[in-house]
């Protein structure tokens, strides 16, 4: 593997890639534009630690005057009683603030790389190629091929590259390159005001697990678990998780959850209904964001959750953590998707045979009393049905069903 940032392409479909040769006619799709200039990289404030800013208040102040004292008390209710509308709004509505359009006819995918590198030029190839033969059109982010070991590129620039995307007025969906690793260096360097000002909808899954938690808790935008870039190319992919990307972007978001069409079996692990927003994400990466400012919240929320090659004592690890650090406290249902080769029998017959993943889900869960639903299309297994996060669905655990009811399309 290549550990440069910019490695020189060679080859008439690395030219077209990169654009440094004759222009083809891909050339044109994948060419980056000029970016433009960048508007500082301040983390937008966390509305939600009020008593974080009181305290900072406080000590830009002189000590030991009455009337400072007073006014840090009296700043500390009004910032509290401003939270509120946030919280309600999270329950009720979703926890989204703002709105997206969907993906029009002949619109352009905007890829950055905020994760790992591509480890094919083939597999970038393919994802544009079938991108094309829809209608429409894909422009890679300035570094969205750069390479730096498991990374793609520093984490600054992946930054930067993220929110060119957001802010180019030519894109109207960003689509993550693909998963792997690294996403989380990035948040620290975002500038979520230019997210904020540019809302469209950001798709990608497992390691964007990390930017779909921050960019939610930070701007109340709805994004969407469903496949990167490469994964949309790549020869395994389904045709059902196609389909379903797809139909999500052009705006068909609402309505039940497809099941798995090979095995569309869905267990109810604990019965009941709920409605309330649906957060969420791959499992180990929702624990990455513990300590962070912005760290997962499952308050009022139903609780979305799927990982891949975790053995069951480690998937019991994780699911405790989050019990004790009181995070599961307010959860109002639990769907777990796919939790692929997460089993001893699935090529991993060195793990203890002593619990099976199932046995796992129902230790942890069944004790929150809430409705809990195993196996849907989400994740890393054989299909994946694109997924809108942070807006209100029904979980109806009796007919095993989960069903998107809040439209995240304007």
């Amino acid at each position: 593997m290549c550990t440069r940032a910019h490695e020189p392409l060679r080859g008439a479909a690395d030219a077209a890639l990169c654009a440094q040769a004759r222009p083809l006619r891909l050339s044109r799709t994948l060419r980056p534009r000029a970016r433009a200039p960048r508007r500082g990289n301040a983390a937008a404030p966390d509305p939600a630690r009020p008593r974080e800013r009181a305290e900072l208040d406080l000590q830009a102040r002189r000590p030991g005057r009455r009337q400072d004292r007073v006014l840090v008390r009296r700043r500390r209710r009004r910032t509290a009683h401003r939270v509120r509308p946030r919280q309600s709004l999270r329950v009720r509505g979703g926890g989204v603030r703002v709105r997206v359009r969907p993906l029009p006819e002949g619109g352009t995918i905007g890829v950055p790389a905020p994760a790992s590198p591509y480890e094919n030029r083939s597999d970038v190839l393919r994802g544009v190629e079938w991108w094309e033969s829809k209608g429409y059109r894909v422009k890679l982010s300035e570094a969205a091929l750069a390479r730096d070991d498991y990374v793609a590129g520093a984490a600054e620039q992946r930054a930067r590259d993220l929110e060119a995307m957001f802010s180019d007025p030519e894109v109207d969906v960003v689509q993550a390159l693909q998963g792997g690793y690294g996403s989380a260096q990035t948040i620290p360097h975002l500038d979520f005001d230019v997210i904020a000002r540019n809302p469209k909808p950001f798709v990608g899954y497992s390691d964007i697990t990390a930017l779909h938690t921050a960019i939610r808790r930070r701007v109340g935008l709805p994004t969407f678990y469903g496949v990167g870039l490469t994964g949309t190319g790549d020869k395994e992919t389904t045709q059902f998780t196609r389909a379903r990307l797809l139909a999500v972007l052009r705006g068909e978001a609402t309505g039940e959850v497809p099941r798995d069409p090979d095995d569309p079996f869905v267990r109810s692990i604990r019965g009941g209904r709920v409605t309330a927003p649906l957060v969420g994400g791959c499992l180990w990466l929702l624990l990455q964001t513990m300590g962070t400012p912005w760290e997962l919240d499952l308050e009022g929320s139903i609780f979305f959750f799927e990982d891949v090659d975790a053995p069951p004592w480690y998937v019991d690890g994780m699911l405790t953590q989050l019990r004790q650090a009181g995070k599961l406290q307010g959860v109002v249902g639990v769907v777990v998707g796919d939790m692929e080769k997460c089993d001893w029998r699935e090529e991993r017959p060195e793990w203890p045979r002593t619990k099976s993943i199932e046995d796992v889900l129902e230790e942890q869960l069944e004790p929150l009393h809430v409705p809990v639903i195993y196996k849907l299309p989400l994740g890393h297994g054989k299909h994946l049905a694109t997924l809108p996060l942070g807006v209100t669905c029904t979980l109806d655990a009796d007919a095993r069903t989960l069903t998107v009811d809040e439209s995240p399309f304007a």
